[in-house]
């Protein structure tokens, strides 16, 4: 084996490469560590000083360093979250104010008993409530005995007060008798 030294005669030379392998390691001691690395940094100027990030810094520099692809779907989640919060106290002040209707107290304002205007259908009869809950007013109707719609045909409720007309409301009748 040759030598890497080449200014050391052969003799030495070969001594010189077995040197590493007749020696037993030592640990170095601390105190000589720090001398050095004291000795090190007085020449280079003082030591870096370590500055811990803040939590939103370190959130910038970890975000920023991804992926655009990573980025949008990192902001898509964020938004879907966003939404969700907004939908639920949405849901959730909606749901309060249906609490607040159903504890308010239902009274009925009057009762009618309704009747069809031709005789072509003297079976059709219904009633119908007119009752009050909270500060809305409700008109109910149960109607019995009409046939079921053709087709486009519909029925229509008309309400007639000081004879004036107003419509409350269509509807239709299937063949087993329910109104929708």
């Amino acid at each position: 084996m040759q030598s890497q030294n080449s200014c050391l005669s052969p003799e030495v030379g070969g001594a010189w490469d077995l040197i590493p392998y007749q020696m037993e390691e030592v640990e170095v001691p601390d105190e000589l560590k720090h001398e050095l690395m004291s000795a090190i940094f007085e020449l280079a100027g003082d030591p870096p000083k370590r500055v811990t990030d803040s939590w939103l810094h370190t959130f910038k520099r970890h975000f920023f360093r991804l992926v655009p692809s990573r980025q949008l779907v990192l902001a898509g989640l964020l938004l879907a979250l966003l939404g969700t919060l907004w939908n639920n106290l949405t849901l959730r002040d909606r749901l309060q104010s249906l609490e607040q209707q159903t504890q308010m107290p239902t009274s009925v304002i009057q009762v009618y008993t309704l009747q069809p205007t031709e005789n072509s259908q003297p079976e059709a009869k219904g009633n119908a409530w007119l009752f009050t809950q909270g500060n809305s007013k409700h008109l109910v109707f149960h109607l019995q005995g009409l046939p079921a719609n053709q087709g486009t045909e519909a029925y229509q409720i008309w309400l007639i007060h000081e004879g004036k007309r107003r419509s409350a409301g269509v509807f239709h009748v299937n063949a087993e008798g329910t109104a929708s």
